[in-house]
């Protein structure tokens, strides 16, 4: 995979994009290897690139979107169905093309892939929940920190959004204006702007 950035046509300045090349290849690998990559030194952009939280919680969303039991890409409801359209299509052209059912089928690698990515979500995605909350001095501030899903995009401080520093690819802390009351509420919202089941918190 190679990164890249080009000067946006909106004058917004540079953005960095990812092209994925050898794709070709991606199935006669392991379904098991390793997420991330480990040998990105040679390029100091690149690097800082993947050891950023930030950046390291939007690929795990990603890989949520694909591996999650419930609606994930990867689930052999969404896949076979594509395959077998293909099959059919070749088939009907008069390819032979290999069974479906053979150990090392592009189905069943995808398959491997989807629960390897599920099992290693258990690892960042803890509850959603507050560790501490200190005022400064004249409480006109609040310093919060806390844990929280990588499902996480946005949190918001009694219904206002605030500004997120991910210290890891789990924890969170953002300081902002204290709200002035006893109870603050700490929500959890995912990519598309709903707000998460069970992601919300009080202190105290």
């Amino acid at each position: 995979m190679y990164a890249y950035n080009t000067l946006q046509t909106n004058g917004s300045g540079l953005k960095w994009n990812l092209m994925m090349v050898d794709f070709d290849t991606v199935f006669s690998g392991n379904p098991t290897n390793d997420i991330l990559y480990t040998n990105v030194d040679a390029d100091d952009q690149v690097t800082a690139m993947i050891r950023n939280p930030a950046l390291q919680r939007s690929m795990w969303r990603c890989f949520f979107d694909l591996a999650n039991t419930n609606n994930g890409l990867m689930l052999a409801s969404g896949v076979n169905p594509v395959f077998d359209g293909h099959i059919a299509a070749l088939a009907a052209n008069g390819y032979t093309v290999p069974s479906t059912t053979n150990s090392d089928s592009d189905q069943n690698w995808i398959a491997a892939r989807r629960a390897y990515l599920w099992g290693r979500l258990a690892e960042v995605r803890p509850l959603f929940q507050v560790l501490s909350a200190v005022a400064n001095a004249s409480a006109t501030n609040v310093t919060l920190t806390g844990h929280a899903p990588v499902e996480v995009k946005e949190i918001t401080l009694n219904s206002n959004v605030v500004t997120v520093t991910w210290t890891t690819v789990t924890n969170w802390s953002f300081t902002a204006a204290a709200p002035g009351a006893n109870n603050l509420q700490i929500t959890g919202w995912d990519r598309k702007g709903n707000v998460l089941t069970n992601l919300s918190a009080a202190h105290p």
